[in-house]
């Protein structure tokens, strides 16, 4: 966990070009789908689990399991795009091709600046975290 923490605070700090607008910094994750579409799901769900008495059994359990595949697919989705222009076309500052495209358009790349780089992203754990919680107390409660 621990090198994989540190490869992760490395690949953050670590300065990338963008091979399509020339951007120079470090990269941005961006997450498939949308936020509110989740959190919907997840509420209906909830609001489904507690009026169960109401509309069934079966309309908790479809969007129990529409919200767990929403959300692991919110997840494991994501991508390193350039902040810029939005394309997934970021390369290392000491590859090959990013220096001669540093060179053939006379880019400053300056000095390495980790003030705008980000913390590790540790929300993607924290809403597994939170998928597991869930799915373990109403595992328990229903085998109770």
């Amino acid at each position: 966990m621990t090198l994989i923490l540190t490869l992760s605070i490395i690949n953050n700090i670590m300065k990338k070009l963008c091979a399509d607008c020339y951007y120079v910094g470090s990269e941005k994750n961006k997450t498939p789908g949308n936020v509110v579409v989740e959190l919907f799901l997840w509420a209906a769900f909830f609001v489904s689990f507690f009026a169960i008495l109401a509309f069934g059994i079966i309309p908790p359990i479809v969007l129990f399991i529409l919200s767990i595949g929403y959300s692991l697919y919110r997840l494991a989705g994501g991508k390193k795009v350039c902040p810029n222009c939005k394309h997934s076309s970021m390369i290392p500052t000491d590859s090959l091709r990013a220096k001669e495209i540093i060179e053939s358009r006379g880019i400053n790349v300056g000095e390495a600046d980790y003030s705008d780089s980000e913390a590790p992203q540790i929300s993607k754990y924290v809403r597994l975290g939170w998928i597991i919680l869930v799915c373990s107390v109403l595992a328990i409660w229903v085998l109770t």
